[in-house]
């Protein structure tokens, strides 16, 4: 993405050479398109916004590039359409899947950096102001940002978001205009200070440094920690459970498996029972997760789960005929855990306890 987006601006406002490299944007869009759809949907309102600022200059050599990325991406195009509908994909919609991911903004240095983009953006606006040429791609970033937001923001106005897309995924992307944007406006206060007197000039660098170091020493403290101990999902003791899961377990068993609200409402599998799947190919009550994509599969999930979640003992027979009608076989608890109790599981007389070691067990469901 960010070297389309660099592509994209030199094709539009960079010198004229750049408009015999025309192509090469359609490949990097076309790649895009193949690689990511979705990040490539949230790069659609930039070349816009560029090409208003270049006043519709440049604009067939735009449509050129636009005609080489459609070209490329027809094979595959064809290929969705033949093995799916997806104009009926992208349109669906999931409920409450387009919140705001409201502790993005308070992990890390992101509201440093926010902050530090809000006054980035004042200098920008003075700079503007004053006809500065450097400007433009600061306030196209801005424009650009606040473009997806609006776009984003529209089931709040009652109009409906496709699931394809949500605020989530999209303000995750944002590191990437927003380290662009800060650089420019980093670029242009460095070349100010580095033209006052001497002194001015050493204290500069003395203070850059300075502050280089001490972003590197925070930021690998930071990164020690960065992994979210939510998503370690296989602990060291799940391993000789999957294992032996997958050598005596019949090939064609259902399993249920632990889950948990992820987003809206798509359910997560949540301990080790996450890995049943890619590495036996058993079939689980939560598969990864792009069984949304599956309307009829997220439906059967979603039911399930909302079900099983609900139980507060599974000690009771008459949990263990439910599980039975619907379909499954076996149950997975992984060291983690979850909604499914083991020591319930283990007291109810229509279960039999087939593995118990470090945590990790695996019932039969009797019939």
């Amino acid at each position: 993405l960010p070297v389309l987006l660099a592509f994209t601006w030199q094709l539009i406002r960079g010198r004229a050479v750049w408009i015999d490299r025309w192509w090469l944007l359609g490949i990097l869009a076309a790649g895009l398109f193949l690689i990511h759809f979705r990040v490539f949907v949230y790069y659609l309102p930039f070349p816009l916004l560029v090409l208003l600022t270049n006043l519709g200059r440049r604009a067939r050599w735009l449509a050129a590039a636009t005609t080489l990325a459609v070209i490329l991406v027809l094979p595959r195009v064809f290929g969705l359409l033949a093995d799916t509908n997806p104009a009926r994909r992208i349109s669906r919609t999931i409920s409450e899947y387009n919140r705001f991911p409201n502790d993005y903004v308070t992990t890390g240095w992101e509201q440093l950096f926010l902050l530090l983009a809000g006054l980035s953006l004042v200098l920008v606006i003075i700079a503007a102001a004053r006809r500065q040429s450097w400007a433009v791609l600061p306030l196209v970033l801005v424009a650009w940002v606040a473009s997806l937001i609006a776009l984003l923001s529209a089931d709040q106005l009652g109009l409906t978001i496709p699931s394809l897309v949500n605020q989530n995924s999209m303000y995750i992307t944002l590191f990437v205009p927003l380290a662009i944007f800060l650089a420019c406006v980093a670029e242009q206060v460095w070349l100010w200070l580095n033209e006052r007197r001497w002194a001015v000039r050493q204290i500069t660098w003395s203070v850059a440094g300075a502050l280089l170091a001490a972003t590197f020493v925070f930021g690998v403290r930071q990164q020690i920690g960065i992994l979210n101990p939510q998503t370690l999902l296989v602990q060291a003791e799940d391993m000789p459970g999957l294992h032996w899961l997958d050598n005596n377990l019949p090939y064609e068993a259902r399993i249920a498996v632990n889950s948990w609200r992820w987003l809206g409402q798509t359910w997560a599998a949540a301990d080790g029972g996450a890995w049943i799947l890619p590495l036996t190919g058993r079939a689980v009550t939560t598969p990864p997760i792009d069984y949304v994509y599956n309307p009829d599969l997220f439906g059967q999930v979603r039911q399930f789960n909302e079900i099983a979640s609900a139980v507060s003992d599974w000690s009771d027979p008459a949990q263990a005929d439910w599980l039975r009608e619907q379909g499954i076989t076996h149950i997975f608890v992984g060291k983690r855990g979850g909604f499914f109790d083991p020591a319930k599981l283990a007291r109810n007389p229509r279960l039999e306890t087939l593995y118990g070691r470090d945590g990790v067990y695996v019932f039969a469901v009797g019939q």
